[in-house]
């Protein structure tokens, strides 16, 4: 299998727990696992984090570090190492990086995801807006949570940049 890159939206009650596994071929990646569920405990969260670093050749994973993330990123770096789990604290900047990340995939066709109804409303719930000051900002439209687009954004984002090249002797 190709490289892979892993997203993964933290949450514990309301909210989605999503944990994005996508293969990288040749410059398009490709949706290959979906864990979606909601008010399941760290531990299973954990466990079906894990799964993917057995069977999958991971090269990063990046993990939804704000709020409650902070004990997930930091469980799961002493776990697989930190150079391979990065945490993501999504502020507005941030926030910003990965939704670009996301949208110019899209825009050129370089990353596939099912027909899905409800991913496609995740991924439309996101909204660029205009700051006081003439930036740019993300918002959410208010109606849907948008996990997937984030753990979307997450594993785009890790994805853009080239793999670490290890030189043995």
């Amino acid at each position: 299998g190709g490289l892979f890159y892993i997203g993964r939206d933290v949450a514990r009650r309301r909210d989605g727990q999503i944990i994005w596994g996508f293969e990288l071929v040749g410059d398009v990646l490709w949706l290959r696992d979906r864990w979606e569920e909601v008010g399941k405990s760290f531990q299973e969260q954990d466990e079906a984090f894990d799964e993917l670093f057995d069977t999958r050749r991971v090269v990063q994973a990046g993990i939804d570090q704000t709020g409650m993330g902070e004990k997930v990123v930091e469980d799961a770096q002493r776990r697989h190492g930190s150079y391979r789990v990065q945490g993501f604290l999504l502020t507005g900047p941030t926030r910003l990086d990965l939704g670009v990340s996301l949208a110019t995939r899209f825009e050129r066709g370089l990353i596939r995801v099912p027909p899905d109804p409800v991913i496609r409303s995740d991924l439309r719930a996101i909204k660029r807006a205009s700051t006081a000051g003439g930036g740019v900002r993300l918002v959410n439209d208010d109606t849907t949570h948008a996990d997937r687009f984030w753990a979307a954004g997450i594993a785009s984002s890790l994805a853009d940049m080239p793999p670490a090249a290890y030189d043995y002797r």
